[in-house]
């Protein structure tokens, strides 16, 4: 067979070849396009994670007079403290608002607070607790994707500066300088995990997910463990802590100081506030101890307040080994209100 006889079969499968590649194409763009312009923005983003994305796009400054106050927590802000609450003890010319969320620790937290300072708050409320102390966990692939879409990442100039001793790795780092489409496809799962999500909660009562943009209350537990099942709480919450914080671990120290000073150099004010702990949680006694001493370390070489919650809650008033339940939230936010608006005169007054 001659060469010119050769042409037709090579053209016929390049043909093939070309269509075939330009099929798979056209695919993963349609779904591109799909992920971006329909899924996203109708369903929104699986469990907590929409709380983040919907907190981030509307944390931008505003023009109002009276004193701004922006808790920031994780779960326990979350179910511990009602923002309205709060406010009433402070009394007229504060607004409050609990932007908490599920899952911050302390590098997702600090990127958070870096967000949340984008809002120009005049007082930035911490809620932190003894387990931050020790190593730092990475931030959730997925949060990491969240943070890079909607402006977490544009606000925090430290991740560029302190990069080698920021505690994120490169995995993290690689994640929130993703471009758009590398942090779109992270999500290429979304529909099928938002289908499986809302069949999830129909089957598990007492569990609701907190509204993304609720800042009053976005309490999500109607429901509280006793017994053996509050033992292994309280026994898992132990085993986390002693992982992270074994061995004088307290690399976590000087992240929260560092955060801190992040706040002061924004011009606003930081209040630090210690979080309690169910009072059958033996092991964290001495945890908390330990916890107060290094964060009264931290409040002096800064000149941060300091509120010490921890002990505040009686064994009625939790849900769980560290989640208050609505009573506990609701004394617990007044405590707050209480210890806040002391602190605020005393600090006014040292001027």
């Amino acid at each position: 067979m001659d060469q010119s006889e050769n042409e037709p079969v090579r053209g016929s499968v390049l043909g093939e070849l070309a269509f075939f590649v330009s099929t798979i194409l056209i695919g993963l763009v349609g779904a591109f396009l799909l992920l971006q312009y329909i899924f996203i923005p109708k369903l929104g983003f699986p469990g907590d994670l929409e709380r983040i994305a919907k907190l981030g796009e509307r944390l931008e400054s505003t023009d109002q007079e009276d004193t701004k106050v922006e808790i920031v927590s994780n779960s326990v802000g979350v179910e511990g403290i009602i923002a309205s609450v709060v406010q009433e003890q402070l009394g007229n010319g504060f607004r409050v608002r609990n932007q908490s969320a599920n899952g911050l620790d302390i590098l997702s937290g600090r990127l958070y607070i870096s967000r949340v300072l984008a809002s120009d708050p005049d007082v930035v409320v911490w809620i932190v607790r003894p387990e931050m102390m020790g190593k730092p966990r990475q931030i959730n692939p997925e949060v990491a994707s969240v943070m890079r879409r909607f402006g977490y990442v544009e606000t925090a100039p430290w991740i560029e500066s302190e990069q080698a001793t920021s505690g994120i790795n490169q995995e993290t780092l690689d994640r929130l300088g993703a471009s758009d489409f590398d942090n779109l496809v992270s999500f290429r799962t979304l529909p099928l995990r938002m289908l499986n999500e809302k069949a999830r909660s129909r089957m598990r009562k007492g569990i609701l997910l907190a509204k993304p943009l609720e800042t009053d209350a976005p309490y999500q537990i109607d429901l509280e463990i006793s017994g053996d099942k509050l033992t292994r709480h309280i026994d898992d919450v132990t085993a986390s802590f002693e992982d992270r914080v074994g061995d004088g671990n307290s690399v976590g120290v000087e992240l929260i100081e560092r955060t801190i000073k992040q706040v002061q150099d924004a011009s606003v004010t930081p209040v630090l506030v210690l979080a309690p702990t169910h009072p059958d949680a033996t092991a964290f006694v001495e945890a908390d101890r330990v916890f107060r001493d290094a964060m009264r370390g931290v409040a002096d070489r800064t000149g941060t307040i300091l509120i010490d919650l921890t002990g505040s809650l009686a064994e009625q008033e939790y849900a769980d080994a560290i989640h208050p339940n609505r009573p506990g939230a609701n004394a617990l936010s007044e405590q707050l209100g209480v210890s806040l608006r002391g602190q605020l005169d005393k600090q006014e007054q040292d001027r």
